[in-house]
């Protein structure tokens, strides 16, 4: 049998059109030599846009921090890596880039706790919170678990900043011994969520609760660093907001409601499946979903202007959504269309300007309580 596919692709590839110009034979070595650059690149990239989302994120997650309620935390501004935090194939890629076993500092968000305390892109973690760094295949994990505290759920405000001591070498740029130093970095409060770049080419961010992402593609459509901190500003409402909570909220509302009429045909002998539960999680899920995103752009201009980022172009992000999904002018889903978003944002930089100009206090105005009806 496999005799016989050998011949017959044997024939079938003498059959077909073959290209007709005479190419240049390519030693194995040359193609491996790019191929080892190309991965040094897909490394450096993939670290510049995390430091690009970073840099953007955290000065707003410090600043928003009185939005966030009950969900702050402490962070440093330092991200880490080494050489286990890419695929196998690009080990050797990221050895000819320095990395190793150890943990490196590949991120230091500007104005960072980190920051102030002197620890810079290139050092290396020798010991954190008086114990050593870790190092091997769960290295970064393993740091997260020693730096980052969970959420803290209690009155919001500034927690106790209490320093930790990080011991890093750094190189010198003479042939001397590298320098050990042992720095006391005090945190920041910031609103307890991660931010991440993702490599994907959909034109795309969201928030899970617990963190915010942004792809690749629109990291490449935001024109500037200000429209791509409206996006990641957005999603950081979503999350203040607790939005997806609310959406999970009502999903399960609606399935309830749906539920009882699985149950109520069912005592007449018909079998739905559970359509009517699964089709009531739906439409609970998708109800006010409008309104969310209308919220959190509102929250979101407040971000940018507690963390001092101008805001007041932030509208004309949706002009060029616009051109690039003319759907969006006219038709809204899940979201408003891109025309009223637009307007909004006007209208709410125009509020923030008053505010300002006022002396009064960044916060996003709440809703008036509803009044009660009169007895008698």
């Amino acid at each position: 049998m496999h005799r016989s596919l050998s011949i017959g692709a044997t024939l079938l590839l003498a059959a077909c059109v073959a290209p007709t110009t005479r190419m240049a034979t390519i030693a194995p070595d040359v193609i491996a030599a790019e191929q080892f650059k190309q991965q040094q690149l897909v490394i450096q990239s993939e670290l510049a846009e995390q430091r690009r989302v970073t840099e953007l994120t955290y000065p707003m997650l410090r600043a928003a921090a009185p939005l966030c309620g009950q969900w702050v935390a402490t962070r440093h501004g330092v991200s880490v890596s080494n050489l286990h935090a890419w695929k196998r194939e690009y080990h050797d890629a990221a050895r000819a880039l320095g990395f190793s076993d150890t943990l490196s500092v590949v991120g230091v968000a500007a104005g960072s706790a980190a920051a102030r305390a002197g620890i810079r892109v290139g050092d290396r973690l020798t010991e954190v919170a008086g114990q050593p760094a870790p190092m091997g295949r769960t290295a970064v994990q393993g740091y997260l678990n020693l730096v980052i505290p969970r959420a803290t759920r209690g009155a919001p405000g500034p927690l106790a900043a209490t320093p930790m001591a990080f011991t890093v070498r750094r190189a010198v740029e003479s042939a001397g011994a590298p320098q050990e130093l042992n720095l006391a970095v005090v945190p920041d409060t910031v609103c307890a969520y991660g931010a991440v770049a993702v490599k994907n080419d959909a034109l795309n961010a969201w928030a899970d609760g617990s963190q915010v992402a942004v792809t690749t593609a629109m990291m490449r459509f935001a024109a500037t660093d200000d429209e791509l901190a409206f996006i990641l500003a957005h999603e950081i409402a979503h999350n203040a907001q607790r939005h997806i909570d609310a959406k999970n909220t009502n999903a399960g509302i609606g399935a309830l409601f749906g539920l009882v009429v699985d149950v109520a045909l069912a005592t007449q002998g018909i079998n739905t499946y559970g359509d009517f539960t699964n089709s009531g999680a739906e439409i609970g899920a998708a109800a006010y979903s409008q309104d969310f995103e209308r919220e959190a752009d509102y929250v979101g201009m407040y971000v940018l202007a507690r963390s001092n980022r101008p805001n007041d172009q932030a509208a004309n992000f949706w002009r060029r959504m616009a051109q690039e999904s003319p759907g969006s002018i006219t038709y809204a889903t899940t979201h408003p269309t891109s025309a009223e978003r637009f307007v909004r944002l006007e209208e709410i930089a125009a509020e923030i300007r008053g505010k300002m100009t006022a002396g009064e206090a960044l916060l996003p105005t709440p809703k008036a309580p509803k009044r009660g009806g009169d007895g008698g």
